[in-house]
């Protein structure tokens, strides 16, 4: 997956979770925890054993640098 794919996945996911908290209904609940595992397992093969490195599928390395 590629960038833009994953922002429109995780804008498509905070949308669902938004919807869910407004309406409170077993089908936006299905919907959001679905969209968020889909988010989960696309970070979960972009992260190396470094939380702070992530590799991307062209393998590209993003680095995290120390916020302290």
């Amino acid at each position: 997956m590629d960038y833009e794919a994953f922002k429109a996945l995780v804008r498509e996911m905070r949308t669902a979770q938004k919807e869910y908290f407004r309406d409170r209904s077993h089908d936006a609940l299905q919907r959001s925890k679905a969209l968020e595992k889909r988010v989960d397992d696309e970070l979960a093969q972009k992260v190396e054993t470094d939380p702070n490195v992530i590799i991307m599928k062209n393998g590209q390395k993003l680095v995290q640098g120390s916020l302290f």
